[in-house]
């Protein structure tokens, strides 16, 4: 990996499985250890057993707005065309700034076809002095990593015992660069 090429982090695991969760108690330990974090998580909402509905929060601003909903769990989620206007204005933000943490949460199969947060993923996988965490399910790492002809540092599994140390440490270590 050259020194323009961040190390990259990706937190995997099936739906439901806490990587979201796992990423918001990662924010807050960095902000308190004054780490400049930047990006996109999304949190999900339960309604009678089935996630129905994903809000989308822009990291530096704590700005929140609906991102995805569905009626059933047999059902598709249907997007927002705001929320997807509200993610992509975040990442492009990023692009602007000097942040030693950068979260995309999640490539998923919007990005597969060349929506959601792909068109931001080139630019983001080449800033210099970032650690670049992203959200991926399992099925998807490969596809990420051949599309983006790239590799990770580190792929960890959500549900892993240690997974917020070993996330802590990766971006710790952003210090050290």
């Amino acid at each position: 990996m050259n020194e323009k090429t961040p190390s990259i982090a990706i937190l995997t695991g099936i739906s439901g499985s806490g990587k979201s969760t796992l990423l918001e108690k990662l924010i807050y330990d960095l902000r308190s250890h004054h780490i400049s974090v930047g990006g996109i998580y999304t949190k999900g909402y339960w309604l009678q057993n089935f996630r129905n509905q994903f809000d989308l929060v822009a990291i530096e601003t704590n700005e929140t707005i609906p991102l995805a909903f569905r009626q059933s769990p047999e059902e598709p989620f249907t997007f927002s065309k705001e929320g997807l206007l509200f993610g992509q204005k975040a990442l492009s933000h990023i692009l602007e700034r000097d942040f030693r943490i950068v979260i995309v949460d999640e490539i998923g199969p919007l990005e597969t076809r060349g929506e959601g947060w792909a068109p931001f993923l080139p630019p983001l996988l080449s800033l210099s002095s970032t650690r670049l965490i992203v959200t991926i399910r399992p099925r998807l790492i490969e596809w990420f990593t051949s599309t983006f002809q790239m590799q990770a540092s580190l792929i960890i599994e959500a549900n892993h015992p240690n997974a917020i140390e070993t996330l802590r440490e990766f971006c710790e270590s952003s210090i050290n660069r």
